[in-house]
């Protein structure tokens, strides 16, 4: 399994999810959404994952591409 490499990626993480958020979506939504269980998504959201699945981050990245534009 991939790992994310060394850059400030709880910030990052957490923009993209509070950013979805504000779109409307709630958490439980963006779990789904992003094939994510909620406790992984909230452990993302408050910076508290301390080593993200590559995969994980590339779907919320993927859904916030969607979301924000």
């Amino acid at each position: 399994m991939k790992r994310v490499p060394d850059f400030p990626v709880p910030g990052h993480i957490a923009g993209m999810i509070h950013d979805l958020r504000k779109s409307g979506l709630s958490t439980n939504e963006i779990a789904e959404q992003c094939h994510l269980s909620r406790n992984t998504l909230w452990r993302l959201a408050q910076g508290e994952a301390r080593d993200p699945a590559y995969a994980s981050i590339v779907k919320i990245e993927k859904l916030h591409g969607k979301i924000a534009k």
